[in-house]
This record gives C-alpha cells, sequence and structure tokens, in this order.
C-alpha cells in the first residue's frame, strides 16, 4: 500500500551567531573581489630605514607605493608580474626586518536589498531587536548570489510565474520547459494548479529576487530554484516523493528542500536520500510541528540517518521554544526562525462571505468559534454552534456559490475550508462538489470533493479548481440525512478561494517548520556558491558549527544553536572541504502548524495541515578541528 506523506509547517527559533575566532590574517580565504591581487600589505619594524625597506621590496620584485618614512604603518607595496599574493605574504613573513604581511583587503558598504518589505522580514535583518536575526546582513557583505546552485523544492508546486520568484528558476530548456516536473499530476508543469501556496512560499524564503525592488527577498537573491510537484490536496505518496529526489539529482540539483513528512519509516525514500548523497546533494528537511520528542516519536523524512540529510526545528521571534516544533538532544540538528515569516505566495486569496450563499432548506449563517477565533460560519441547522439545535430527518439541502475564475492570467485555482462536524456516523453526510460554470455542481452519478460523516471539530479541507480555469465555478456543499439518528450537525467556516496568478506580487506570513527549513536551504545554497567545490558533509557541519548557541535550547536541538549565515559563511571559507564536526545525523519529522488568523496586521497568517512528526536514532560527528596556524589565501 501506498504511504502517504502531508506537507508539513513548522516554526523555527533563529540565534545569534556565537563569536568565531578571528583567523590569522594570512589565513582568510579568497572569495572573487576580497582583495587586491597584485599588491601586499607590509608592516616593517621600527628601526628598518626607508631605503632598507626599498631595497627589501626591489630584491622581491615589488615596488613600494606608500611613504616609507610612515615607520610603524602598513605599507602598499606593487608585486612583480606574476607573483601570487599568497606567495608574497609568505615572503615578506619570513624577512627579519618584517612585523607582519597580510591581503590589502576589499571592503564595501554593508548591502541591503530595496526589497520594499525587508523590514517585515524580521528572520533576515530584524531591525528592531538585531540580536535576533540570522545575521543575514553580514552575510550579504560577502555574498548574495547563489545563480550557480540549484536548490530543489519538493513539495506542492511553485507558482513560477511570481514576480518574485520567476527570475530565479531553474532552467531545465527544451527537457524541463517549467523548471521542473510535476509529479503528483505526471506531467511537465510543476505549477501550483491547485493554487496551494505552500511551496511557493518555501521558494521564496530561499530565493525570493533580492534587490529587485518588488515584494521581499530571499537569503540568496539570486539562485536556480527547481520545482518538483509531489504534493497535491490529497498529500503525496512514497512513489510521487522519491522520483522528485531522483529526478533532481539526475538533473543537477545541489540542493533538496523538504518541507514534507509521514510517520513511516519508508526504506524506499531514505534509499532515494542515499542516492542524493552519493551524488553530492544535500536533503535539508523539516523537523515538523506535532510539539513531540523524536527519540520518542519518529517522522520521516527527518528520522533517516542519512549523513547527507540536516533535520529543522523551529524557534520563536524571541529565539524561544515554540509549542509546536518537534525537538531532540540527539535526533534534531539544529533551529530556524519559523513563526511569523513573510515570503511570497501563489496568488490572492479570498474568504466567501457566508451571508452571500444561496441557501436551501435549513441552511443559515451563525457566528461559531474556531480556535481562538469566532467567525461567520455556514450551519445546519441555525443553532449548531451553540448546541440548541440538531438538523433534521430525511434532509437533502445545499448552499451554492458561483465565483469568477476566467481571468487569462489565472494558472490555477482551488479552496479550501474548516468544519466542525456531529453527524450519525456513515449515514448523515456533508458533501463538498464543484463544477465548472453556473449550474448545480451535484452529480448523483460522481464524486464530490469531500464526504465528511461523524463528530470532528476543525477538520481542515483543500481541493482543486483547475477543471474551472477559464471560466465561472459554482461551489456546492450539500447535506443529506437518513430516517433515524439526527445529532448537532455541521459548521462550514468561510470557503477561501486561492489562485495562482501570472506576475502576482502576493506575499504572507505562516508559522512552521516547513518555514525553517528553507532558511537553511537558502543558506546552503549560499554556502555551496562560496565555495563550489564544498561537499554536503562541510556543508552540513558549516551550518552546525557556524550557529550561534543559544541558553535554554541544550535538549531542543542536538546543537543547541539557531542558525547564523555569516557564522556558516566564515567556517565553510576557512575550513573548505574539511570535516568541521558538529550536530547530529538526520533528525525530526515534518508536520504542519495550524496558525492563528492574525490580529489586525496587514498579512494573513495562513492556516495549515499538521502531519505527525517523530524521531531517529542519529549518529553524531566527531568536531574536527582546524590548524593553530591556517594555510594563507590561495589567488582569487
Amino acid at each position: 500500500m501506498l504511504r502517504r506523506f502531508l506537507l508539513c509547517a513548522c516554526a523555527l527559533v533563529l540565534s545569534p551567531l556565537s563569536p568565531q575566532p578571528a583567523p590569522a590574517a594570512a589565513a582568510v580565504s579568497s572569495g572573487p573581489g576580497r582583495y587586491a591581487p597584485d599588491e601586499v600589505l607590509v608592516r616593517f619594524r621600527e628601526a628598518t630605514s626607508p631605503a632598507a625597506q626599498d631595497r627589501t621590496v626591489a630584491a622581491h620584485g615589488g615596488m613600494l607605493v606608500t611613504d616609507g618614512e610612515a615607520h610603524g604603518a602598513y605599507q602598499r607595496i606593487k608585486l612583480g608580474k606574476g607573483q601570487s599574493v599568497r606567495d608574497a605574504v609568505a615572503l615578506y613573513e619570513a624577512q627579519q626586518e618584517v612585523v607582519a604581511a597580510q591581503p590589502n583587503y576589499r571592503f564595501y558598504p554593508s548591502r541591503l536589498p530595496d526589497d520594499p518589505r525587508l523590514d517585515d522580514q524580521w528572520a533576515l535583518v530584524n531591525s528592531a531587536n538585531p540580536d535576533f536575526d540570522i545575521n543575514a546582513e553580514a552575510a550579504w557583505e560577502q555574498r548574495t548570489d547563489c545563480s550557480t546552485v540549484t536548490v530543489a523544492v519538493i513539495d506542492t508546486g511553485i507558482n513560477y510565474a511570481h514576480a518574485d520568484l520567476a527570475g530565479n528558476m531553474w532552467d531545465g530548456g527544451g527537457q524541463a520547459p517549467n523548471h521542473g516536473y510535476d509529479f503528483y499530476d505526471e506531467d511537465e508543469d510543476p505549477m501550483a494548479t491547485d493554487g496551494l501556496i505552500h511551496g511557493t512560499h518555501v521558494a521564496g524564503i530561499i530565493a525570493a529576487g533580492g534587490d529587485n525592488g518588488t515584494g521581499t527577498t530571499g537569503v540568496c537573491w539570486r539562485a536556480r530554484v527547481m520545482a518538483l510537484r509531489a504534493l497535491g490536496p490529497g498529500g503525496g505518496t512514497t512513489s510521487t516523493v522519491t522520483q522528485s529526489i531522483y529526478w533532481a539529482v539526475d538533473h543537477g540539483a545541489d540542493i533538496i528542500n523538504m518541507s514534507l513528512g509521514g510517520s513511516y519509516f519508508d526504506q524506499a525514500q531514505k534509499d532515494a536520500i542515499g542516492y542524493a548523497g552519493e551524488h553530492g546533494v544535500l536533503v535539508v528537511a523539516a523537523a515538523g510541528n506535532a510539539g513531540s520528542d523524536l527519540s520518542i516519536r519518529p517522522h520521516y523524512p527527518c528520522s533517516f540517518d542519512n549523513p547527507n540529510l540536516l533535520c529543522i526545528a523551529a524557534v520563536d521571534a524571541n529565539f524561544q521554544r515554540t509549542s509546536f516544533s518537534n525537538h531532540g538532544s540527539e535526533d534534531v540538528d539544529i533551529a530556524a526562525p519559523g513563526t511569523s515569516i513573510l515570503s511570497s505566495v501563489s496568488g490572492p486569496f479570498t474568504d466567501l462571505d457566508p451571508g452571500t450563499w444561496s441557501m436551501e432548506g435549513d441552511w443559515g449563517t451563525e457566528w461559531c468559534a474556531l480556535g481562538h477565533w469566532y467567525k461567520k460560519a455556514l450551519t445546519l441547522p441555525g443553532g449548531t454552534c451553540t448546541g440548541t439545535g440538531s438538523y433534521a430527518n430525511d434532509l437533502d439541502d445545499q448552499a451554492t456559490r458561483t465565483v469568477d475564475l476566467s481571468d487569462p492570467n489565472l494558472l490555477g485555482a482551488g479552496y479550501s475550508l474548516s468544519v466542525n462536524l456531529d453527524t450519525e456516523r456513515n449515514t448523515d453526510y456533508l458533501e463538498s462538489w464543484h463544477a465548472p460554470g453556473r449550474g448545480d455542481p451535484v452529480d448523483s452519478s460522481g464524486n464530490p470533493d469531500f464526504r465528511l460523516s461523524g463528530n470532528r471539530s476543525g477538520w481542515e479541507l483543500d481541493a482543486g479548481l483547475g477543471d474551472c480555469l477559464g471560466d465561472a465555478c459554482t461551489l456546492a456543499l450539500h447535506f443529506r440525512s437518513d430516517s433515524s439518528v439526527t445529532d448537532s450537525g455541521v459548521a462550514a467556516f468561510p470557503v477561501r478561494v486561492r489562485k495562482s496568478l501570472r506576475g502576482t506580487t502576493t506575499v504572507a506570513r505562516m508559522n512552521g517548520t516547513s518555514m525553517a527549513t528553507p532558511f537553511v536551504a537558502g543558506l546552503a545554497a549560499l554556502l555551496r556558491a562560496a565555495e563550489p567545490g564544498a561537499e554536503p558533509s562541510a556543508l552540513r557541519n558549516a551550518i552546525l558549527d557556524g550557529g550561534r548557541q543559544i541558553a535554554g535550547l541544550e535538549d531542543y536541538t542536538a546543537t543547541g544553536a539557531v542558525i547564523d549565515a555569516k557564522g556558516s559563511l566564515d567556517r565553510i571559507r576557512s575550513v573548505s572541504g574539511s570535516e568541521t564536526g558538529g550536530g547530529s545525523n538526520g533528525g525530526g519529522g515534518g508536520g504542519c502548524a495550524l496558525a492563528p488568523y492574525p490580529a489586525g496586521g496587514k498579512d494573513p497568517v495562513l492556516p495549515l495541515l499538521v502531519a505527525w512528526a517523530g524521531g531517529i536514532l542519529l549518529l553524531r560527528a566527531r568536531r574536527l578541528r582546524g590548524p593553530p596556524h591556517p594555510e594563507p589565501p590561495s589567488d582569487p
């Protein structure tokens, strides 16, 4: 039997980076433009005369540029033709009259993109409380461009025509003209045709276009995002997920983001992640939102022990534990921000006012509790929410609503609703239907989008409306009862119609470890761009060792840390390609948290369906320390 995977949105907490010791001057690595390629700085001993300085420089084929009479200061020396900075630094440091030598480093103004919503992206740049972000601004002074790196997002599909993502999609050429593949519908178009926003939100965290004057920015300002649609309104399967992994690896992905999960140990999926590791691909997965200790309740893929896998938990905007994130001192590797995360979504969405529906029979409207909020709902019968009513026998009543999906720029659409249900199980039903046009969508010979029966609160439902694109679409809630037992009835909260729209700039806030995970995938891309030859082990260890230790997270993750972009960049540059240690393999689980509706903010916080999460037994790498005197830099 196919095992099903549900998308998972989970919360992460970020912590500031622990201070790293400054490397010796000659140990700084040589990223592009980091120092002048034909100069070095030399500090001579106080007793060295200007003439002696000139003789030393001339003897080594150089030319003294600055005034030699400034005893005790660093002198700028122009190197001879063919002389490398690395060799010159070593050569001058070996001279008895020289105190120190170093490259002539370049400095640039602090880099912040001009994206208008950057101030609302606390996880990247927190101007109100600088201690609580991932130190992206400092990292961006070194690198913003990840366009040499391909990040595969295995999810619900991506609106690759979003204004903030269109320029950062992977180019699959004639073989994959739509930037990836759809294993859910088994076609070449991974567009979010059902309007689901999860994959687009994840992609925006990784690589929404930076410094383009639009919307938000990603961890990477430029990147290549590969879209793999493995999940739809009904989740996904072993087949859709594992095929996505193999396809991503075979088509050149460097990093894979998996904000998804299930509760079964799935050997086929573990083998696929192993295949990714054999081909130098790092996989980043969400720990899950069940609030569980993963050593007790495993969740996969996060709970696998593959050495190329990172498992990510969530912290809040105060770098504290969230109530929903899975955790584990041996099973989860590190944390990242996961609450109130602003990012791109597939397009606009509309909550259909219950009062605008056409209602037959006992359908009506009422204000009902949904979690901590009261929302206007379609109810059958009246009094359902107060417990003062019960529905009648032999009902065949429906409420209908027509929506316009004729916009030629629509690329996908879908709808969702929350339902509180109390009916006689398996005999009395609530059904949800849709059909193109303005006629009655209920078809006795067909199948509804949902058929619900029994007793349950907060039932979250999603369905696609792709077959209605270019037309009107009529929705129907249909209730049927038999002639026996009756119960309280149904409260259906506002139906939300969502759209994937070409050129949209729509953004929204979401909570979950699904949101935390792409911060780490984006950071991994930044590291891989800085050091193109870095293997998954080097990326993984730089992320873990570069994180900032946070009091109170000691038993929350294996590292007790939150990611720090600058710290990890410094780590990957100083020990590129070596095992830098830290953290555990594998970890955590997927799952999604149900985010509350906003209490007055202009950006909605969107609810997501939750998958259970669990833990795994992880291997722990021994920390290998770098040499006490690192090597001089190689040439640019």
